[in-house]
Parts: structure tokens; C-alpha cells; sequence
């Protein structure tokens, strides 16, 4: 597992930004702790909230999550209610992508976030018919002789009689 640490003038600032769009606080450290670090999650995918002080140049500040998105799976059906939430922050519309998930880009506190659910399943219909034999013989050798025609190794048409 990646757990990225994100680096911020107020970590603790930062925790509000993503609480408000959701997230969950797994934790934060006391300011007087002399390791100001919170951990916040969404859906399972956590990452850690760090200072730039002692860690980033100050020359780098300006460039700071540039390049970077961080890639956020979501369980199927949480998509419209995470959009929702992340709503303040001005994502993009969610769409599908090349790949098939569906997916909105969020910029929270510099950093991007893209959020993205694969798509549903829906439950397979399973109807069991009888006395259909013959039409389903048929169907099973329509579907035999288009794989044969393809070069696919499929059963036999004498395996696909009502007999068998």
C-alpha cells in the first residue's frame, strides 16, 4: 500500500479542507507533539498530512503537488454521493474515462484528486425455463458454429441435442 504524505504550511487546516468534503480524520498529532501529521481516508485510501517546513525548500513551495494526481477508488455506488460532498471544491464533471471507470478530478488544498468508481455490474437475471429444450439446443448451436467461425474451440453440436 502507497500512503503518500502531503505537505502543507498547516496540516491541521488542511484535515478541515478534506473532513469538509467527507474524508475521515483517522488521526492528528497535537501541534506540541513536534510531529504535526494528521491521516485523513476516503472509501479506504488514506494518505498523511505533513508540514513543508524542514521537508520542502522554500524554493520549491510554489511547485508544491504539481505533476501529481492522486488515483482514488471508490466502491460501486459512492460516486454521485462523494461528487456531491466534494462539490466546494469545484470538481469536474464526473465521466467515464478510456477505461471504463467513471471519474471527476477535485483540486483540495493544492493537491489533485481524481475520483473514480468502476462500473457496476448489474446482478445477471438468471430465469429457469422448461420444456424449452429444443430452442435452447438451437441458440447453444447458433453460438457453437459462430466461435467455430472464429477459430475457437467450442463444444461439439451432438453434444447440443436434447438428448445430452
Amino acid at each position: 500500500m502507497i500512503r503518500p504524505i502531503l505537505a502543507f504550511d498547516d496540516p491541521y487546516r488542511a484535515a478541515e479542507d478534506f473532513v469538509s468534503a467527507g474524508w475521515q480524520l483517522d488521526f492528528s498529532q497535537p501541534p506540541e507533539s513536534g510531529d504535526p501529521l494528521c491521516g485523513v481516508s476516503l472509501c479506504g485510501s488514506s494518505v498523511l498530512l505533513g508540514v513543508t517546513e524542514g521537508y520542502v525548500d522554500e524554493a520549491l513551495l510554489p511547485h508544491l503537488g504539481a505533476g501529481v494526481t492522486l488515483y482514488i477508488n471508490l466502491p460501486p455506488g459512492r460516486l454521485r454521493e462523494v461528487y456531491e460532498n466534494h462539490r466546494r471544491f469545484s470538481p469536474t464533471e464526473p465521466a467515464v474515462q478510456p477505461w471504463g471507470d467513471t471519474a471527476f478530478e477535485v483540486s483540495i488544498a493544492g493537491y489533485r484528486f481524481m475520483l473514480a468508481a468502476a462500473p457496476e455490474l448489474g446482478r445477471p437475471r438468471l430465469e429457469l425455463r422448461f420444456g424449452e429444450v429444443e430452442s435452447v439446443s438451437s441458440l447453444m448451436r447458433e453460438v457453437a458454429a459462430w466461435g467455430r467461425g472464429r477459430g475457437l474451440r467450442v463444444w461439439p453440436d451432438e453434444w447440443l441435442t436434447p438428448q445430452e
